[in-house]
Order: C-alpha cells, then sequence, then structure tokens
C-alpha cells in the first residue's frame, strides 16, 4: 500500500490547484446524486502517511497464539 501511495503521489502535480485523479459516476439518476473522487494536495499527504501507517501496523501485529487443547 505504501509503494502504491508514493507511486501516486510521485505523478500528482504540485502546481496544479485543482482536484486531480479524479472519478466521476453517475449514481442514481433519477435523484440527481453522483458519485465524486479527487485528491488535492493535503489529501496527497494523507494518503502517503496512511499507506506508512498502515504498512507499520500489519508489519508489528503479532501472529496468533496458539490455542490450548
Amino acid at each position: 500500500m505504501f509503494v502504491w501511495a508514493i507511486a501516486l503521489a510521485s505523478q500528482f502535480d504540485l502546481l496544479s490547484a485543482k482536484l486531480q485523479f479524479e472519478e466521476h459516476l453517475s449514481w442514481l439518476d433519477t435523484l440527481g446524486l453522483t458519485y465524486h473522487l479527487g485528491i488535492d494536495g493535503l489529501s496527497s499527504s494523507l494518503l502517503v502517511l496512511n499507506g506508512l501507517l498502515t504498512g507499520i501496523a500489519i508489519y508489528s501485529t503479532a501472529p496468533p497464539n496458539p490455542r490450548p487443547s
């Protein structure tokens, strides 16, 4: 996950003030609802931090103890 976040952050254009890596989907046409997702400058750094912390959390978990019979 951390590698994916670094790859995404390396393609992020720091000079643009617009949302990047956007996704638009129509959800409920009858109600006019849509799904819109994008990354801005703050979220790109938080994605990298999230990827790093997720990797640390997965690595630091102890293996399960066997149950006594």
